[in-house]
């Protein structure tokens, strides 16, 4: 069983997520569309189910419960949107544009002001986990068991 992932695979597995999160809305939303597709309506219904079927079932194969709930969390709190490749995203007032390297800096000043040394048990509660996690910065080292960020 993995217990952790990296950034990309995280991505995804939330993309997958959302779309599964989407189609299940879609299949919902408008009777119109359910008589575009006539007879392979029930394709559309069939597919959504294997996609489910294969995240749950995959999921739960190769990853710890903890990983499972922290992906559904971001994945519920995601939205589906689709663009022309050639358009601008939205801006967001709650979006801000930090360089990588500010980002792994501030990683850095966090991690070693708070983990090094650290003896804690309980470390996938410590709010400096929580943040490194949610913020999906890379861990040190993930073979140990032990929390990642730890030094």
């Amino acid at each position: 069983m993995k217990a952790y992932l990296n950034r990309k695979e995280r991505e995804n597995i939330v993309t997958m997520l959302i779309f599964e999160l989407t189609m299940d809305n879609l299949l919902e939303a408008s009777p119109r569309v359910k008589q575009l597709f006539g007879k392979h309506w029930s394709d559309m219904k069939r597919a959504r189910t294997y996609i489910h079927k294969a995240l749950k079932e995959g999921l739960a194969e190769s990853l710890d419960q903890k990983e499972i709930i922290r992906i559904h969390r971001i994945a519920q709190k995601c939205d589906f949107i689709v663009r022309e490749r050639a358009g601008k995203a939205l801006p967001d007032k709650r979006t801000v544009a930090v360089p990588d390297t500010l980002i792994s800096d501030l990683a850095e000043l966090a991690i070693g002001n708070n983990c090094t040394g650290c003896k804690r048990y309980d470390w996938e509660n410590c709010r400096v986990f929580t943040v490194m996690q949610e913020a999906d910065i890379p861990a040190a080292h993930t073979e140990t068991g032990d929390c990642p960020y730890r030094q």
